[in-house]
């Protein structure tokens, strides 16, 4: 029996994706790879349930798929 296993790639997106971006993503997930993204909050950049709710829907529109949203770490500028 053959075993297939899928490939995954996580793209880190804290902010919405230009249309380059975008394309490639769409190249890769039409090559067969599953897109996941791994989201930082930003103080000023997306800490709003606005701007992430932005994020995500973009990022769904284009076959992401959400993985991660890291918070609660306190770290200088954040």
């Amino acid at each position: 029996m053959r075993y297939f296993h899928s490939v995954r790639i996580r793209v880190f997106s804290s902010e919405g994706k230009t249309k380059e971006a975008l394309e490639c993503i769409d190249k890769v997930i039409k090559a067969g790879a599953h897109v996941i993204n791994q989201a930082v909050f930003h103080k000023d950049i997306n800490d709003s349930p606005a701007t992430l709710r932005s994020l995500f829907r973009q990022l769904a529109d284009a076959g992401v798929a959400p993985y991660y949203l890291f918070q609660l770490r306190p770290v200088r500028g954040s």
